[in-house]
């Protein structure tokens, strides 16, 4: 079962949600509720081009490769979405109400990643 507030998974015999800390008893469903969000990251052209890795919540780790793209289904909300690649990284956070998409880039002058939400 789903938490409906939050959209975590909850055991069938679990009082209180282990992720909000929200009582059960009313508040779950057989399916997750939530939103996609897609991550794409540009296709360039450099010498280098390692992949970028992705950090969900502080959770799911994901990596995404040069012209790549990804689809998550994250439940209703607040996220925080991280990108990194060696010491580089860029934060971004997105409250989840619609479907939504992440480009990914690097940016060729300062060397550092760039994300934006559409």
């Amino acid at each position: 079962m789903f938490c409906k507030y939050c959209g975590a998974y909850v055991d069938s015999d679990a009082i209180f949600c282990s992720k909000c800390g929200k009582p059960v008893s009313d508040g779950f469903s057989a399916t997750p509720k939530g939103f996609t969000l897609s991550i794409f990251r540009e296709s360039q052209t450099f010498l280098l081009n390692p992949p970028i890795d992705i950090l969900i919540d502080g959770e799911k780790r994901l990596s995404i490769s040069n012209g790549g793209s990804v689809e998550l289904d994250l439940p209703t909300g607040a996220h925080t979405i991280e990108f990194s690649q060696s010491m580089r990284r860029r934060s971004v956070l997105i409250d989840l109400f619609r479907d939504m998409q992440i480009i990914v880039k690097w940016n060729r002058i300062t060397g550092g990643i760039e994300a934006s939400v559409e």
